[in-house]
């Protein structure tokens, strides 16, 4: 879980804590801790951003604003489906802050 969350392999005894916990609640848990981390929002901009196809080769200097925007939007924890609303229907100058969805609209 830990590698496809936050992309780092978890320590040793954080797995045997893992593995001797009884809690049928156990993945849940973890699942949220992991989701908590900033690590989380690190990997997974890194994660969105390649399958948005984010570059300074596609967007120029608006790309960090637009990795702005996904980060910000893992940090809240944005549904998915207000994410995508927002991409689809960006109105504004895609080079300035709070323009990195702009750039989707755009491309």
């Amino acid at each position: 879980m830990s590698l496809d969350l936050t992309g780092l392999q978890p320590p040793p005894d954080e797995v045997r804590r893992f593995l001797a916990d009884t809690n049928p609640e156990k993945r849940i848990e973890i699942v949220d801790r992991l989701m908590a981390r900033r690590e989380f929002v690190l990997f997974w901009k890194i994660k969105l951003g390649d399958l948005l196809q984010v570059t300074t080769a596609r967007f120029g200097n608006g790309s960090s604003y637009y990795h702005s925007w996904l980060e910000e939007r893992l940090y809240e924890n944005t549904p998915w489906d207000r994410t995508v609303h927002t991409l689809l229907t960006a109105l504004g100058n895609p080079m300035t802050r709070g323009g990195g969805p702009v750039n989707y609209a755009l491309d």
